[in-house]
């Protein structure tokens, strides 16, 4: 059980436990919320986040960071492909 909305090529499943965003074909990300272990002080709950590329992002685009900002493949052109 749970709660779907879409809006243009956004869908957001919702339950209990977790968040699903998936963005068209390309993307998914799923947010869980969880306990912080282990912990000294501040804040006792914590969010995780997991991104997973589909299709012809997942070939060409690879996430890295805190955020997932996308990284050079070696299909760019240019000084960026250099790099590689």
């Amino acid at each position: 059980t749970g709660y779907t909305q879409a809006c243009e090529e956004m869908r957001v499943r919702v339950n209990f436990a977790s968040a699903v965003f998936e963005l068209g074909d390309e993307w998914s990300i799923t947010v869980r919320g969880n306990h912080v272990y282990d912990r000294l002080s501040g804040p006792e709950h914590r969010l995780d986040i997991s991104m997973h590329a589909r299709g012809k992002v997942a070939a060409v685009g690879r996430p890295h960071g805190v955020v997932g900002q996308s990284s050079p493949s070696r299909r760019c052109s240019g000084a960026l492909a250099a790099e590689d």
